[in-house]
C-alpha cells in the first residue's frame, strides 16, 4: 500500500530539509566553475527517515558503499531518474564520502570525464557528532539525489507540460520506502521509526526561470509577475494523508500559484491521475 503524506504544519517542519538536506553538494569537475547563470536546470529530491544508528563493526564499510549502489540501481529509483533524464550508458559508480556514515555516488558514462547527469548522497545517523549541527538530526537519515534533465545527446532537456512534472512527482515519492525497506532496514538492517515522521521534499531550479524546465507557453500568467527560478514541495508522512498522486497535484498547485504564476490552470488539474 501506497504510503500517504500531509503538508508540513510549520516552517520547523520545511526548515531541516532544506537546511539539513537541499544545502548538500558533491565535488567534482565536471561542476567546478560553474555559476548561477550557467547551472543547469535540475530537480533535487530530499528525504529524512528516522532510523536507528549503524553498529560500530558491520557492516563493514565497503558493504554499506555496495548496498547505496544497490539501492540506486532498484527499480524505484531508476524509474525515477528515467522519468527526468535520459540514462543511456549511464551507471552509478561510488564517489567521494566520508567514514562510515556519508556515502555518495554519480551517475554519468564514464565518471572521470565530464559532467554526471545525476549524483546522490546518504548520511547516516550519529547519535555522537564530533560537532552537533543544527543541520542535521542524529536520530535520522538524510538522503538527497540530485538529476540534471538531458536528451540521448547530453544536451539540456527541452521544458515539459504539468501532467508530465505529475508523474514525476508521483515517481518520487516511491523513493522514501526504496530508500527505508531498501537500504536501511533492508542491507543495513536498522531500526525504521515512525518518529519523527518521515519527510521529503523536491526543489526544481531553472535558468534563468522555470521555463526552462516546465512548458508554460499554452498557459496564461498573471500580469505584473515573473516566473521564479525555484519551486520546493514538501510532505511529512501520515497515516491519515493524501496518497501520492493527490499530494503530487498539490505540489503542481502549489508550484503554478507560486512560482509560475498561472491563471486559470484548475481545470488542467482535474485531467491529472495516478495509481
Amino acid at each position: 500500500m501506497a504510503r500517504q503524506w500531509r503538508q508540513p504544519v510549520n516552517e520547523a517542519e520545511r526548515r531541516g530539509l532544506f537546511n539539513g538536506v537541499r544545502d548538500n553538494s558533491l565535488s567534482h569537475a565536471g561542476y567546478i566553475g560553474r555559476t548561477l547563470q550557467n547551472t543547469p536546470p535540475s530537480l533535487r529530491l530530499g528525504l529524512r527517515i528516522a532510523c536507528s544508528p549503524l553498529d560500530a563493526i558491520r557492516p563493514s564499510t565497503s558493504e554499506i558503499r555496495r548496498a547505496f549502489l544497490r539501492v540506486l540501481n532498484s527499480p524505484v529509483i531508476t524509474q525515477f531518474v528515467a522519468g527526468v533524464t535520459d540514462t543511456s550508458g549511464s551507471t552509478w559508480t561510488s564517489w567521494e564520502g566520508n567514514g562510515r556514515l556519508n556515502h555518495a555516488a554519480v551517475f554519468a558514462e564514464n565518471p572521470d570525464q565530464g559532467t554526471p547527469t545525476a549524483w546522490a548522497r546518504i548520511l547516516l545517523p550519529d547519535p555522537q557528532p564530533d560537532q552537533p549541527s543544527v543541520f542535521r538530526d542524529p536520530l535520522c537519515a538524510d538522503f538527497v539525489l540530485h538529476v540534471e534533465p538531458r536528451t540521448r545527446h547530453g544536451e539540456h532537456a527541452p521544458p515539459v507540460n504539468l501532467a508530465i512534472w505529475h508523474r514525476r512527482f508521483i515517481d518520487s515519492l516511491a523513493v522514501p520506502d526504496a530508500i527505508a525497506t531498501g537500504l536501511l532496514a533492508g542491507d543495513l538492517r536498522l531500526s525504521i521509526s515512525d518518529e519523527p515522521a518521515t519527510k521529503i521534499a523536491v526543489w526544481l531550479e531553472g535558468r534563468p526561470d522555470l521555463s526552462a524546465m516546465i512548458d508554460i507557453t499554452n498557459s496564461r500568467r498573471l500580469r505584473g509577475t515573473q516566473v521564479s527560478p525555484w519551486f520546493g514541495g514538501y510532505a511529512v508522512a501520515a497515516g491519515t494523508g493524501d496518497p501520492p498522486a493527490a499530494l503530487a497535484i498539490e505540489w503542481i498547485r502549489q508550484m503554478c500559484d507560486d512560482s509560475l504564476h498561472i491563471d486559470g490552470y484548475e481545470p488542467m488539474l482535474l485531467t491529472l491521475s495516478g495509481p
